[in-house]
């Protein structure tokens, strides 16, 4: 596997290569690799539409033909991404503040913060690949930036896929629904908002994708955020599902939406830059084709949206059939009922354009200016609501925006907000939103080209006609099938009816959701089964139900080893996978605002593919020397952490350093402990001898219960790329010698190990310590994002060691995060010895 491979980055790297494209020798020419970037139907037809002003043409077409730069965002807010922020610019950009930096002669760009992002916590660099390899520095910047993504600290994001959620306006007691949402990135972008502060957010985000393998991508890179206030869903988006509880009538109780995005399927011209294929395959038709899809998914999630509520619509396409004209539409159909915002003052410093007023559609061969000349020619499948009218002259259209790339060096995008200011009209829940051609009266289903697309595309921004940026595809290779194991669901769809009164409880309390009179109120109890032959099945086919998990037996064992606090509501948010409930492999906890979701759908309308925060995992222990059969999962870790009172060891900064990189701790003798094979009870053992047989198969089993990294998982250790900055590790001995075995000494540290029982545990730095790194305490952890928790790990208290239960990659970002912070401390301390008088 692997062999044979004619471009191997880490060869180029090893051999010191030339950037230069070795072209394939039976390449045939006219491939892609020979594109000019121009096609004149794209330029005649935006001419057309004068999208551009006339004077700033040739600098649009030629921002189009190079590059696009990259982006990324730093995750989170406060102290914790002002901190990274700071380390970024002290670190990594100081160079740059110095003068011009040349590198094989070029000047180079250098790295600034997005103007218009809040808090410059969204950056921009523009580096190539050869310049990478010849300037230590950018190495250094490129490997940071691919570790701190890895670790979710911060996320590759392109600029103007960044937009569409700030004008979102997130609250954290919102119920958000994001309608197309794979691949993820601005469904992360919204989860933060929903954390922003330091509680536990009433509010949810439902993130839909009509793509199952896409659902899994889109767990895949939502799990990073660590939130149990995201659900998972696999419906179309024209016709999303509106929920409410059995007997309660939709139009008085149905789920609605505070904030919806229609971040819709589109042509995707806006993302040429990164897909240079486009100009190949160009077609006005393909636009033509959307339209109508994009209209049925924007008018449907006007019907989910709460009255007062606010929905953003936006594309990845500079085309006005796909912006402007769904925008009129949805205006003329609705009635006054939505409303176009004003959104100028909002991010002042992006630099954008006011939509079109007027615009022209196309068939194969002429321009039209309206509908009524369109008619006059013939047969073709334009569509009345493609045209400006008497009627949209009077919208204000200019209220919508369009960044063109040679404004910012960003991408293309559209965005426009509208506002839900009272009930829409009766006639738009029973008019048949599939369109009609008008000269044969047939359902428009394939336009010029186009495809009305049956099955939704990606959505706009993200990939709709070119896939995301490298780090998408890497990521959608991770998320296999596999990537469901750890996501729950599985439901029933239904018909779409108006939300109920705008007047409605926030999602965290009971929510818009009364039982109507004599009607029972909603039980919360198991759903689905999702087929596979079980008894009892539910109709998705496929997907592992959603259990509650109240066993008062289990739940009380976990209870007691952790000292959980009576105010982490155990009992009442938990979930598992599995319909046998007697020893299952996960245990999940859900938020109040999704587990008061999951209980109004009774009818089981919803297709849950993901939900919940895995906290529990069930751990195998061949002696039974654990009383409890439940570890902490690292990644539901920050949630548990200010509610655990037992099994808590509090380390030095240094021993916690220790810890992370050797990986095992050995304990000292008195600490060691023995096994009756008989019983399978343990004791302290006073002569280490006893125990020193079983230290390495313990080891052992602790390293199989860690999660692996996905290289592990491929093909086990591998050796560090040529050039590229190493992460922190243990040094390996030399061949024949035993690695060194650490001991701590600490008093401190030796006491609490005395009084922590054999099994799961959890380590932090202690208090005084951390707050000198500038990091959370244990009990200040907020329920927020992971982001923001103190340092904190879950490790194996065995027999004769102690070992993290942490992958080798999440140790590695541990430790170079806590020696970033340690070295910064020892700085300062110097810094004021030195200034200190004598």
């Amino acid at each position: 596997m692997g062999k044979n491979r004619k471009r191997t980055l880490r060869r180029d790297f090893k051999e010191g290569r030339e950037d230069v494209w070795r072209e394939n020798k039976r390449q045939k020419p006219g491939d892609w690799s020979d594109l000019e970037p121009r096609n004149e139907q794209f330029e005649e037809y935006y001419k057309a539409q004068n999208i551009c002003p006339p004077e700033e043409w040739e600098e649009f077409l030629k921002t189009l033909a190079k590059p696009l730069p990259t982006t990324f965002r730093i995750n989170g807010h406060g102290k914790f991404a002002d901190d990274l922020r700071v380390r970024l610019e002290k670190d990594f950009f100081a160079e740059f503040h110095g003068g011009a930096v040349m590198v094989a002669g070029e000047v180079l760009e250098a790295p600034r913060p997005l103007a218009w992002y809040p808090d410059k916590l969204a950056w921009h660099f523009n580096f190539s690949r050869a310049q990478l390899r010849k300037h230590p520095m950018l190495e250094a910047i490129h490997e940071l930036i691919k570790r701190e993504n890895e670790s979710g600290s911060i996320t590759r994001q392109e600029a103007v896929s960044m937009v569409p959620p700030l004008f979102l306006d997130v609250r954290s007691e919102h119920r958000v629904l994001d309608t197309c949402a794979a691949p993820g990135s601005k469904t992360a972008q919204i989860l933060e908002m929903l954390h922003y502060g330091t509680a536990m957010p009433t509010g949810i985000v439902v993130a839909n994708d009509s793509d199952a393998q896409r659902c899994n991508l889109l767990t895949h890179q939502t799990k990073r955020m660590c939130s149990p206030a995201l659900v998972v869903t696999n419906h179309d988006a024209t016709t999303y599902p509106m929920v409410a509880p059995r007997g309660v009538p939709k139009e008085v109780g149905g789920v609605k939406y505070d904030r919806i995005l229609c971040d819709v399927p589109c042509s995707g011209d806006g993302t040429i830059r990164k897909a240079q294929d486009i100009w190949r395959r160009w077609s006005a038709g393909n636009g033509n084709g959307l339209h109508p899809l994009q209209l049925r998914i924007t008018l449907h999630a006007c019907k989910l949206l709460e009255t007062g509520g606010r929905l953003v619509y936006s594309t990845c396409t500079f085309n006005p059939i796909e912006d402007e004209a769904v925008v009129a539409e949805v205006l003329r159909k609705t009635k006054g009922s939505m409303e176009l915002l004003d959104m100028s003052g909002h991010l002042p410093e992006l630099k954008r354009l006011p939509g079109l007023k007027k615009w022209v559609a196309t068939d194969k061969t002429n321009f039209y200016s309206s509908w009524d000349e369109a008619r006059q020619h013939g047969p073709h499948k334009l569509l009345p609501s493609m045209f400006p009218d008497a009627e949209s002259d009077k919208l204000p259209l200019e209220r919508c925006m369009r960044i063109l790339p040679h404004h910012s060096d960003t991408g293309g995008f559209f965005i426009a907000v509208l506002q839900k200011v009272a009930k829409l009209p009766d006639d738009l829940y029973h008019h048949d939103q599939k369109a009609v051609t008008p000269s044969t009266g047939t359902k428009a289903e394939a336009i010029e080209g186009g495809t009305a697309a049956t099955v939704e595309a990606a959505p706009a921004g993200e990939a709709a006609t070119a896939p995301e940026a490298a780090e998408a595809k890497g990521a959608e290779a991770a998320a296999k099938p596999a990537e469901a194991k750890d996501s729950a669901g599985a439901c029933k769809p239904e018909a779409d009816t108006e939300v109920g009164p705008s007047n409605a409880p926030a999602a965290g309390t009971a929510g818009s959701a009364a039982p109507a009179a004599g009607a029972a109120a909603p039980q919360w109890g198991p759903r689905g089964g999702g087929g596979r032959n079980r008894a009892g099945a539910g109709r998705w086919h496929g997907l592992d139900p959603v259990v509650p998990m109240t066993d008062p037996v289990m739940l009380g064992a976990i209870c007691d080893f952790y000292g959980l606090s009576d105010d982490f509501p155990l009992f009442d948010q938990l979930v598992t996978r599995s319909l046998d409930t007697s020893r299952p492999k996960r245990l999940y906890f859900v938020s109040a605002g999704v587990r008061q979701l999951l209980l109004m759908d009774e009818l089981e309308q919803l297709k849950v593919t993901s939900t919940g925060l895995k906290v529990f995992e069930r751990q195998e222990n061949k002696d039974s020397l654990s009383p409890c059969k439940y570890r902490v999962a690292q990644e539901g870790l920050p949630l548990l952490l200010p509610y655990i009172t037992k099994q808590m060891v509090q380390l030095s900064a240094t021993e916690f350093c220790q810890l992370i990189n050797h990986r095992a701790i050995i304990l000292p003798e008195n600490l060691k402990r023995v096994t009756d094979k008989a019983t399978g009870s343990a004791a302290n053992a006073a002569d280490g001898n006893a125990v020193e047989a079983d230290d390495a198969a313990e080891e052992k089993d602790t390293e199989e219960a860690a999660p692996k990294d996905e290289g592990e998982q491929a093909k086990g250790s591998s050796q560090p790329q040529a050039g590229k900055q190493q992460q922190p590790q243990q040094q390996q001995p030399p061949k024949g010698e035993k690695p060194a075995r650490i001991m701590w000494t600490d008093p401190r540290t030796l006491a609490q190990l005395e009084t922590i029982q054999t099994g799961c545990c959890v380590c932090t730095i202690r208090d005084e310590e951390a707050v000198a790194l500038g990091l959370n305490t244990s009990k200040q952890a907020p329920e927020a994002l992971s982001v923001h928790a103190p340092l904190a790990i879950c490790a194996w208290r065995g027999r004769g060691s102690f070992t993290v239960l942490v992958s080798k990659q999440e140790c590695a970002q541990l430790a170079e995060k806590l020696a970033g912070l340690m070295k910064a401390q020892e700085g300062q301390a110097n810094g004021q010895a030195q200034a200190a008088p004598p």
